[in-house]
């Protein structure tokens, strides 16, 4: 059992002392009685004796002990855990186009899954999930997605966090090719919060693979406001991209499958939803935007400052589709803006962009100087059942503490001019 405040455990133990000197200290007089024969006593210096002090009432005086001692444990926010023995992971299984076969990686987190006595298993491309091994096993595996490993050890730590808890050794295995691609800064931060080095499981990196750029590449007219920002942002109409604002033909289909992308960007249909942030690929623009009222399907790739999904891409034979739901202003410079500008080139940039170098394994390790702490938010929260149990206790022994000196316990106590000593 683990104490929060430790220091009310002292106070307990000083409220206990002073019960016990003011149980010895506290003692009645016998009641005075006249004595008839005190004429013939002579009027001479007699020796005084005095009666030992001897403690009494130890029964009340042990429950008042009782009460102090729970009421101080209790004030002291008391944790019950118990933990397992044996080691509980968490699963970390990249499902990014960064791995070249997704089999493997299943059956590297399906073997580390089955030599663990509890684990949970969080797969990621560009968010991270909640996942059981039969779920991804029967999931095709999105290849167009770029993974983003920072997010997906938020939400381990997390886990990990609540299986300590419970378990003696808890262990965070991330399942990746580990490439440049799907590694941010903010890794070894988090692995430093986490309080412990990151296990790693290779596994094969897929190859870039170059596509010719079909034909047929097209931006609206510089007159609208998306068409002005895409052609500032490219400087004229780039080989990859076709962006269209109405709604798309098979043509446009075609020139996806071809290898090209295929940007969705529908006139304004939505609701105002005044100033806010869009966010996509590490670029913010804030400005006063519209929401689209549709829902895009596929990998989310752009975001509001909110959280929610502002556009979606798919994979379409050798290129992809990309939905955006977000409109802008008739009027105004928002589109002229440089972050913008930024937001809309991540927004229209290739399907095929990735960075598949290797990453050293060192940046998942704890730094020199790191240390291991098994201090965790859930672990130092105090039991509550714990404490209404102790609570009962005091007011229990308090009752029986008033229970026991109304009663009578001794024929010694009823005698007239009896000498015992009481607890005030």
């Amino acid at each position: 059992m683990a104490l929060a405040f430790v220091p009310a455990l002292w106070m307990a133990a000083a409220a206990a002392a002073v019960t016990v000197v003011m149980h010895i200290l506290s003692w009645r007089r016998p009641r005075p009685r006249p004595l008839p024969t005190a004429r013939f006593v002579p009027a001479v210096a007699s020796p005084s004796r005095f009666r030992g002090v001897v403690p009494s009432d130890l029964g009340v005086l042990l429950l008042r002990l009782l009460a102090v001692a729970a009421l101080g444990v209790a004030a002291a926010g008391p944790t019950a855990v118990w933990r397992r023995a044996g080691i509980a992971r968490v699963v970390v299984v990249e499902r990014s186009r960064a791995v070249a076969a997704p089999p493997e990686a299943l059956s590297a987190a399906r073997a580390l899954v089955s030599g663990a006595v509890a684990a949970r298993v969080i797969a990621f491309d560009s968010a991270p999930y909640l996942a059981t091994m039969s779920a991804l096993a029967s999931a095709r595996a999105p290849v167009h997605a770029t993974g983003a490993l920072s997010a997906a050890l938020i939400a381990a730590v997390r886990e990990g966090n609540d299986l300590r808890s419970r378990f003696d050794s808890v262990e965070i295995v991330v399942v990746s090719p580990l490439v440049a691609q799907s590694v941010d800064a903010a890794v070894p931060a988090i692995v430093r919060a986490w309080g412990a080095s990151v296990l790693v499981v290779r596994v094969a990196a897929a190859s870039s693979r170059a596509h010719d750029n079909p034909a047929g590449a097209s931006l609206p007219s510089p007159d609208d406001n998306l068409g002005a920002a895409a052609w500032s942002a490219w400087g004229g109409v780039p080989p990859h991209l076709r962006l269209v604002r109405a709604a798309l033909s098979p043509g446009d289909s075609a020139f996806a499958r071809a290898g090209g992308t295929l940007v969705a960007w529908p006139d304004p249909t939505g609701v105002a939803a005044g100033v806010a942030a869009l966010m996509a690929g590490g670029q913010v623009a804030v400005g006063p935007y519209m929401r689209d009222a549709g829902h895009g399907q596929g990998t989310v790739v752009g975001y509001w400052h909110d959280g929610q999904a502002a556009a979606h891409e798919q994979a379409l034979g050798a290129g992809c589709i990309r939905t955006v739901g977000v409109n802008l202003p008739d009027r105004g410079d928002l589109a002229l803006r440089p972050a913008f500008i930024a937001v809309m080139r991540s927004l229209t940039q290739p399907c095929e962009v990735a960075d598949l170098r290797p990453v050293s394994e060192a940046v998942l390790r704890l730094p020199p100087g790191g240390q291991f702490s098994r201090a965790t938010a859930a672990q130092q929260a105090p039991s509550v059942w714990l404490q209404r149990l102790l609570l009962g206790l005091a007011l229990l022994a308090l009752g029986a503490e008033w229970w026991w000196r109304r009663a009578p316990h001794t024929a010694l106590s009823a005698m007239p001019g009896a000498t015992r000593r009481r607890a005030a």
